[in-house]
């Protein structure tokens, strides 16, 4: 009976039909079908979200598979009947043929074939045979065909639902500040929301959700990349023992039906060449040939069956590597090596011809850290400690950043030619300006490191201290100038000489007809014998009963006493100004170098300096009266002067509001009497409209004892005044003394423009029980006593009682301190600082007292007044300084400090 001579190759195409049209792979408990329909791919995901079926051509590009339009699209319900179709046509003819075969085989064997018909038979078999082998090879890239694209369509799968996640998450961010930007009442504009969308997408601030959800996008696709997914596949076909082994089964019962049937086939000649073989010499029945297997050589494979040779294993590229090794009976499985994602992942083991690359995650950096170095596909991130602070000599021109450290530059040194404007700080570098270039004859202080060039206008002026006590014999009763005075005495230059005026250390001389303001402070040591007396003398000439600024004490017993006095006069150009001293009986007597003198060129725009020409007499007690009798009428006098306001009744009527200096010297002759007992005084005090009061800057107090022949009171100070003020000293008594204001007195008022000036008043009492030097603190430029106190420029603090100089220049400044209680106190001072100076006495501006015999008096003003040199920044304050008290003594609230920029650099 003769064997079939074409259905053994019928057999094998539909072997190859059954494998084309069925395969199913379950990944991850989802299962993928994958058919084969007229040579198109199609991949079906059993997905109940998915109901359609992409199929691409035979030629179409696997990336092309989900976006090429030309693609086919079935429905699920199509695959379906397309497979119950596929299969039940593959049963039904498969059954029908190997009927048939069956029974052409008995037929062929009953007929007992002759040689020749049989050798025929045979080779259609073995045709048949080479046809099965060439189907297993073509099913094994079938078998790989189906496997990658499986992987594949899975990762693509995780990854568009990994992209739709971001995709929502993102646009629910999105649309979550579009509602805040439409329900916000400060609406922002497009380029403001880019601006907070960039930040936000820069991780500023850390972990918004913008940031999250691009982070969970990236994820996302790299999840499941191409070699994970040849890897899952790989094991599926190779190891049946595995999970998900469905394939596995389906291509080993395959290779078992086919076996059976080759073996069927091939009985005479025995079972077709193994796995890891290859048919050497072919079976020849009629020849008695039998067939000869032969291995497979190193380096090829062979899935066994009648194939003339062994395939070559395939070689891994370059960046891949070997998943499973060559054999005799298998391909070598290569799969890509993972590619780190830069600035996310780097290399933490590299890939080898064995095994995969591995990457880490990079590091973040924390908040005090910078990016030293950025993590690429080979190196992690370098995270360093950001710089918090810069050397001494440094300051950090850049805060540290997320990719750079801060960066610290060298402080300039300003160049000659420059100052220094500001210092080097920690986040600042030092500004340098170009020293200022000053007209001819106008430069007072020359540019320094630390300064600028001081600007001003050539005037006339001084402020000197004496350099040594002057220790004087056998003078009584002479008139003796006083000489030694100096600018060199102060530590930086509160005393000064301005260019321009000539003095000689006891004489200065104007060069000019004008106003001058002239002050001293002039203290005497061991007074013991009748009176002294202190003035002003102009051309050497001593006449204070017309040129006032005179003092004088009657018979003393002094072992310290500072006479003040101060006022703005009128002389002509070439006057020489002095001071003098003359002591009546005592031939043994000191001048002490805390003595001083100033005179300062001023420019008034109106005011008075009026005299007394005739005694006034007092008996009047424990009530204010004005002091009258106030004339410029006085034709020899080289002093006085009235303009712009007017003199009516003894007191000045202002013309113009304004800033006034105001002082008043008044000489009482017979001031005491033996007939009073107790604590009594005199006060002195300048009135605005007839309201006088004790608290107010412009007072002064003196009590017993006191001389009982002569005594001199003087008080001087600031005011603002307004138009129409007018404006008179007046005296008080506690007891009914029989005394006279006498000539030699005087009265300045005087209206100078400035910008930066101050009147205060004592705000309280200060009870001090220290003998170290106590700075005053406790002032007011707002009393509810008086109108005239005020703070122009603001440059007086009255917390810290510090008047501070906005402009370098020269300052009138004045004190009235009412000391009470010193009892024993071995000496009180008074005195006038400038923080240029290292000591409180080298200005010239202080005054002392000591007991009147072996008595202090309980109340008592002193007051130091003079002009300071201050450089811009320097400030002046009052100080007290009381020794050898019992427990404490009293700052009084009846208490003025004054001060007045004269004239300053622009």
């Amino acid at each position: 009976m003769a064997p079939p001579t074409n259905d053994g190759r019928r057999l094998v195409g539909w072997y190859r039909m059954a494998l084309a049209a069925f395969v199913m792979v379950v990944v991850n408990t989802r299962a993928a079908e994958i058919v084969v329909v007229d040579g198109n791919l199609a991949i079906v995901l059993d997905d109940p979200a998915t109901n359609r079926v992409v199929i691409g051509g035979a030629a179409e590009a696997e990336t092309d598979l989900f976006t090429d339009d030309d693609a086919q699209l079935l429905t699920k319900a199509q695959v379906a009947a397309l497979l119950t179709t596929l299969e039940a046509t593959m049963e039904s003819r498969w059954a029908l043929r190997f009927a048939q075969m069956q029974e052409r085989m008995q037929a062929q064997l009953d007929a007992k074939l002759n040689v020749t018909e049989l050798a025929a038979t045979v080779d259609a078999m073995l045709i048949d045979t080479a046809n099965a082998s060439a189907l297993r090879t073509r099913l094994q890239g079938a078998e790989t065909l189906a496997a990658d694209n499986s992987q594949r369509a899975f990762a693509a799968e995780e990854r568009l639902t990994a992209l739709e996640q971001a995709n929502n998450t993102l646009a629910t961010v999105v649309e979550s500040l579009a509602s805040t930007k439409a329900d916000a009442t400060d609406v922002r504009t497009d380029d403001q929301i880019r601006a907070v969308m960039t930040a936000m997408v820069n991780n500023e601030p850390a972990n918004n959700a913008v940031r999250n959800a691009l982070d969970a996008k990236v994820d996302a696709v790299t999840q499941y990349a191409d070699e994970d997914a040849r890897d899952l596949l790989n094991d599926i076909v190779n190891n049946p023992e595995g999970d998900n082994n469905a394939l596995r089964l389906v291509l080993d019962d395959l290779a078992t039906r086919l076996g059976a049937a080759e073996a069927s086939l091939g009985t005479d000649c025995g079972a077709a060449c193994a796995a890891g073989t290859y048919e050497a010499t072919a079976c020849n029945v009629g020849a008695g040939t039998a067939r000869v297997c032969s291995a497979c050589g190193t380096g090829s494979f062979s899935y066994g069956g009648s194939v003339p040779s062994c395939t070559n294993c395939e070689s891994c590229a370059a960046d891949d590597y070997e998943v499973h090794g060559c054999t005799a009976s298998s391909d070598r499985v290569c799969a890509r090596c993972t590619t780190c994602v830069p600035g996310r992942t780097y290399e933490t083991t590299a890939c080898t011809t064995s095994t995969n690359r591995v990457c880490s995650s990079c590091a973040t950096c924390a908040s005090n850290e910078y990016i030293a170095s950025e993590c690429t596909v080979s190196s992690e991130r370098v995270c360093n400690a950001c710089t918090t602070a810069c050397a001494a000599n440094e300051w950090m021109a850049e805060p540290c950043k997320s990719d750079s450290n801060a960066v610290c530059q060298t402080c300039t040194v300003c160049e000659a030619g420059f100052y220094e404007a500001r210092a080097c700080s920690a986040t600042a570098d030092t500004l340098c300006l170009r020293c200022t270039d000053c007209g001819e004859d106008e430069v007072l202080t020359a540019c320094s490191a630390a300064a600028d060039t001081v600007c001003l206008a050539p005037n006339w002026g001084l402020n000197v201290d004496l350099a040594t006590s002057l220790h004087q014999l056998n003078r009584a009763g002479s008139y003796v100038p006083l000489t030694g005075f100096s600018q060199n005495v102060s530590s930086l230059h509160s005393t000064f000489l301005r260019a321009g005026t000539t003095f000689d250390g006891t004489t200065v001389s104007t060069t000019d007809a004008g106003h001058y303001f002239l002050a001293y402070n002039i203290r005497i040591d061991d007074i013991s014998d009748n009176w002294v007396h202190c003035n002003m003398g102009f051309n050497g000439a001593n006449d204070p009963a017309v040129d006032g600024m005179s003092l004088v004490r009657g018979t003393t017993d002094y072992k310290q006493w500072t006479f003040s006095n101060a006022g703005i006069v009128q002389l002509v150009s070439g006057t020489g100004v002095g001071v003098f001293m003359a002591a009546v009986a005592d031939n043994d007597f000191t001048v002490h170098e805390d003595s001083g003198m100033s005179a300062y060129r001023v420019h008034p725009t109106e005011g008075v300096y009026a005299l007394l020409t005739s005694s006034y007499s007092i008996t009047t007690s424990a009530s204010w009266f004005k002091i009258n009798g106030w004339t410029t009428d006085v034709a020899t006098s080289r002093t006085r002067y009235l303009f712009g306001g007017s003199l009516q009744s003894s007191a000045y009527v202002v013309k113009e509001s304004g800033v006034f200096l105001l002082s008043a010297t008044v000489r009482l002759d017979g001031p005491g009497d033996t007939g009073a007992t107790g604590s009594h005084y005199h006060r002195l005090s300048i009135v605005v409209n007839d309201s006088p009061t004790h608290n107010t800057p412009l007072h002064m107090i003196q009590g017993t004892p006191f001389p009982n022949d002569y005594m001199v009171n003087y008080v001087g100070g600031l005011a603002y005044l307004n138009a129409g003020d007018r404006v008179q000293p007046y005296g008080f008594n506690s007891y009914a003394f029989s005394f006279a204001y006498s000539p030699q007195s005087h009265l300045t008022v005087a209206r100078l423009e400035t910008s930066h000036a101050f009147s205060a008043l004592m705000s309280s009492s200060m009870t001090v029980t220290t003998s170290d030097p106590v700075e005053i603190n406790a002032w007011t430029v707002t009393p509810a006593t008086v109108s005239i106190c005020f703070n122009k420029g603001g440059a007086f603090d009255p917390a810290s009682g510090r008047f501070t100089a906005r402009r370098s220049g020269f300052y009138y400044v004045a004190a009235n301190i009412r000391v009470d209680g010193v009892n024993t106190a071995s000496q009180t001072l008074v005195t006038i600082k400038s923080s240029a100076d290292n000591t409180y006495t080298d200005a010239g501006l202080t005054s002392v007292r000591t007991p009147y015999g072996t008595v202090n008096p309980a109340y008592q003003t002193l007051s130091p007044v003079g002009v300071v040199y201050l450089r811009k920044g320097d400030y002046v304050s009052v100080f007290v300084q009381v020794t050898g008290f019992s427990t404490s003594y009293i700052v009084q609230q009846e208490s003025g400090f004054s001060a007045m920029l004269l004239d300053g650099a622009s």
